[in-house]
């Protein structure tokens, strides 16, 4: 039994840089960034955060010089290379949120991995350059991501 959770403590992966945009007043939705490194070949298999009615993963893709987005899907990880997450690239849709995300105030995101289970990380709003709320169109890369906003956007 020791040696099961030793391994599986060994096992967990590490999650850097992780930040999440802080949002203007109203906002329903933002984005969280991240770099992920497993010791062992793992998966990134969903995302939650009490902030928020849904967290799922997503990535920019570029074809024909036109940006569009895909997923939600599992993540893998290769054994001891940090996989990225950033604007422009794969990154978390934080969506339906419950309260703005303000500056200074870090966010809790758990993420669930196929091997590793469950890791609770704290993102922080607002880290470095990114102190001040942008606007969907400047935080979000190149990517449109209307298809979003729905009623998670509209004035209740």
């Amino acid at each position: 039994m020791i040696a099961l959770l030793l391994s599986a403590a060994l096992a967990a992966p590490t999650i850097t840089n992780a930040q999440i945009r802080p949002t203007f007043a109203g906002s329903r939705m933002t984005a969280a960034y991240m770099s992920v490194t497993s010791p062992v070949a793992d998966k990134l298999v969903s995302a939650s955060c009490d902030c928020a009615a849904s967290v799922e993963m997503h990535q920019t893709v570029v074809e024909n010089g036109v940006a569009r987005m895909t997923g939600p899907a599992p993540v893998d990880l290769p054994a001891g290379k940090a996989v990225v997450f950033a604007p422009g690239g794969r990154h978390l849709m934080v969506m339906g949120l419950k309260a703005p995300i303000v500056a200074g105030k870090p966010v809790r995101i758990t993420l669930r991995f196929e091997k590793a289970g469950a890791v609770t990380t704290a993102f922080s709003a607002g880290a470095g350059s990114d102190a001040k709320p942008s606007p969907m169109s400047d935080h979000m890369g190149d990517m449109d991501h209307m298809g979003h906003m729905g009623a998670m956007d509209r004035p209740h």
